[in-house]
Parts: structure tokens; C-alpha cells; sequence
């Protein structure tokens, strides 16, 4: 039997709105186009490790989020499914309210030897411990936000694995046939 669901699309602005109701197998599409989209905006940006602001996704968060959870869930290669894990982990990178990109550069060591040490340390003003507040801030969230999408991913592939296990013999010890495996 077939469902139908709202659906969002996407607006002028690049953000998801509410459209009509899709099909399940319409839904698993537009979430397949999503992730592409996504993984397409992920190579075009290069992130690494730097936090960026969410209004910079091609989509609102919890919209990828969902259609990476519905990737995984629906994915039959295991190998396939951990790379869509890793990359839906990229999402903990964008975070609201960041503005400009932060980023953590790390630099080599003085390759001319030990540098002689400063003589007078200047205090750092209220201004530069704004900014590193917020650094240390938008890190911590993006630290928390990777477990909970490690968990969610996690459940989705419990999902996949559990969709598997009954599909894998659609025939009951009986003789009688299950349609996907499904009782």
C-alpha cells in the first residue's frame, strides 16, 4: 500500500518549504537527491575541520539530517552505508548563529630551531576572549552534535540491518511467501 507524505522543495533561497504529499518511493528519491546535493556541496567547500553556519546548507539541517537517515536506512551495501554515516557526520559542522567560517589552521613547528621567548606577554582584551569564547563554544556544539548524529545513524542502520535479516528469505519454514519479507 502506498503512503503518501508532505514533501518540501526547495525555494528560491536554497531553503526547503512544504510542497505537496509524495510517495515513499518519491520521498526516498528526493532524500537520494539531497545527500547528492549535500556531498556535492561538500567537495565544492572542502570543510576539514572548521565549523560554518547552517544557513549556509543547501537545505535546512534537520531536512538533511532526515535524508541521511533514510539513506542509511535504505542503503543495501555496508560499505556504502559507512561512507553515507561519515559524511552525514559532516553535518555537526554547520551550526547556527557561527556567521564567518571558523577555522583552526595548525601551523609547523619553527623549523629554525627553539624561538627565543617573549620578554613581555600581552594580556588578551576582552575582545579576543569574545572571539575565542565562541570558538570554544561553537566546537563543543559541533563535538555534541556529532554524537547525536553518530546515534542517529546508528539507528538507522540498525534499521538496515533488521530490513535485511527479514528480506534475506522471504519464505517461512511453512512454504508461504512474504512479500520484502515482511509479515
Amino acid at each position: 500500500m502506498a503512503t503518501s507524505h508532505p514533501h518540501t522543495t526547495t525555494t528560491d533561497d536554497g531553503r526547503s518549504t512544504f510542497l505537496r504529499r509524495l510517495s515513499d518511493a518519491e520521498i526516498l528519491d528526493h532524500a537520494s537527491d539531497l545527500v547528492d546535493e549535500f556531498l556535492v556541496f561538500l567537495r565544492r567547500e572542502i570543510i576539514g575541520h572548521d565549523i560554518l553556519d547552517e544557513a549556509m546548507l543547501p537545505a535546512s539541517k534537520s531536512t538533511l539530517e532526515n535524508a541521511f537517515r533514510l539513506a542509511i536506512a535504505t542503503e543495501t551495501r555496508p560499505a556504502f552505508r559507512h561512507q553515507l554515516v561519515k559524511a552525514g557526520l559532516m553535518l555537526a559542522r554547520f551550526q547556527s548563529g557561527i556567521g564567518e567560517r571558523l577555522s583552526i589552521i595548525p601551523i609547523s613547528a619553527d623549523p629554525g630551531g627553539a624561538r627565543e621567548p617573549a620578554k613581555h606577554a600581552d594580556p588578551i582584551d576582552g575582545r579576543h576572549q569574545n572571539r575565542l569564547a565562541k570558538f570554544d563554544a561553537a566546537f563543543a556544539r559541533a563535538d555534541h552534535d556529532t554524537r547525536r548524529l553518530a546515534a542517529l545513524f546508528e539507528a538507522s542502520i540498525r534499521i538496515a540491518l533488521l530490513r535485511e535479516a527479514h528480506a534475506s528469505s522471504p519464505f517461512r519454514s511453512d512454504g508461504t511467501y512474504t512479500w520484502h519479507g515482511h509479515s
